[in-house]
């Protein structure tokens, strides 16, 4: 079965489409989800480079037709391997989501100066 890696922030629910009894109202014909959360610290702190969902043919299939997937293909936020990898070693190598939280290596980049809010020079 093929595995879909993803660096995406969020879990992402890809909807596939038929047509229904008219040609205006499509009918939803399944939601196919895959795991997000990379680039975002757990309650354990610990921040995964890359997630693994693992999809059967069919799925595989149907996510190809779909736009918002094609879009995250081509920039290059997944990947789909028919192999089960280390999913932080796959997302080291793809694109981080824009919409994943700012690191000190973000900001640093950014030339972002960080300051400590909340107190005062004297602690209070």
């Amino acid at each position: 079965m093929p595995f879909i890696y993803s660096r995406l922030a969020a879990d992402q629910a890809y909807t596939i489409y038929v047509a229904g009894t008219t040609e205006q109202v499509p009918v939803i014909e399944q939601t196919i989800s895959i795991k997000g959360g990379a680039d975002v610290a757990s309650r354990n702190i610990i921040t995964m480079q890359g997630v693994a969902t693992e999809v059967t043919d069919a799925q595989l299939e149907a996510l190809q037709k779909n736009h918002v997937f094609g879009i995250h293909l081509e920039n290059e936020h997944l990947v789909i391997d028919k192999k089960k990898r280390d999913a932080d070693e796959v997302g080291a190598d793809l694109k981080k989501d824009p919409s994943a939280p700012k690191t000190d290596a973000d900001l640093a980049s950014e030339d972002v100066t960080v300051t400590s809010m909340g107190k005062n020079s004297k602690g209070k």
